[in-house]
């Protein structure tokens, strides 16, 4: 009896710590491993559950008394009480992990607006020019080291665009990952 008062404030007193340490959280790998931490806390609670179980069975209906019986039920109540702390707090941290990384996608999308904006600008300005070519360009060069100026020039122009999709397909790639990883969090949430 005194090693079930036991077990049940050790397990209460694990989970008042976990509840504080939640507070303290504040990155992805810290708030995953207090998720981590509350899912052992939550196997804890189970083996100690099926532990009484085990007792309960042992004492046979008729040999309790009201007192062991009242007993029991306590224990019991104590343990779904830890359960639903325990769950409550796990339920808290994925929620945080979710902010966070809404926070993330949020900014991966802006950063995505303005680099299609800048895309956006430099095709207005090249159409606005007109339909100026690269062998336009160079035949018009009035010396060979005006044509050398030009054909760098045209090669700078042509790395800045080429760098600036790749710059747009990255951001693609990044803003689908991470509404991968918060679809992840939220399945993980509704389990």
């Amino acid at each position: 009896m005194k090693l079930q008062r036991f077990t049940a404030f050790f397990v209460a007193l694990c989970l008042f710590f976990c509840l504080c340490h939640t507070v303290a959280a504040t990155t992805s790998a810290e708030i995953q491993e207090e998720i981590d931490r509350l899912e052992e806390g939550a196997d804890a609670i189970a083996a100690q559950q099926e532990q009484l179980e085990e007792e309960k069975a042992q004492i046979s209906a008729e040999a309790m008394t009201h007192a062991e019986q009242k007993r029991q039920i306590d224990l019991e109540i104590n343990f779904v009480r830890d359960s639903v702390q325990n769950i409550n707090a796990q339920v808290h941290q994925y929620n945080l992990l979710i902010a966070e990384r809404q926070v993330e996608l949020d900014g991966l999308e802006q950063a995505h607006q303005e680099l299609v904006g800048r895309y956006r600008q430099r095709m207005r300005a090249m159409q606005e020019r007109g339909d100026v070519s690269i062998w336009s360009v160079l035949f018009s060069s009035k010396s060979f080291a005006d044509l050398l100026n030009s054909r760098v020039m045209i090669e700078e122009i042509a790395r800045a665009d080429h760098n600036m999709l790749d710059e747009l397909r990255q951001s693609s790639a990044e803003i689908l990952l991470a509404k991968d990883a918060l679809a992840d969090q939220k399945a993980a949430l509704e389990l």
